[in-house]
């Protein structure tokens, strides 16, 4: 998140519950640049970075794999110039 707004912003993490009450889990929503369609299309492919030689592409991928592990899932909302929010959501039982 904080990559994605280099000339500052807001990040905000917060406990968040599905609509339908059975999944919980954390937020973490920017101000930043948000994605492209096509940068969001491949967001969670491994190794795919927008960071260049800074980064490895693994972050998202990883998440993705640590949450499908354990029964949840992970929901992606963009919108250029307005900013992402990242949710990993887990059952409640």
């Amino acid at each position: 998140a904080r990559d994605a707004m280099p000339e500052g912003g807001r990040i905000r993490v917060a406990a968040v519950r599905a609509a339908d009450g059975q999944l919980a889990g954390v937020e973490v929503a920017d101000t930043g640049q948000g994605m492209d369609p096509e940068t969001r299309a491949r967001a969670l492919d491994p190794f795919f970075t927008t960071k260049g030689r800074r980064g490895t592409g693994l972050g998202l991928s990883v998440v993705r794999s640590i949450v499908e592990a354990r029964a949840g899932r992970l929901e992606i909302e963009t919108s250029p110039a307005r900013g992402t929010s990242i949710r990993a959501l887990f059952p409640l039982a």
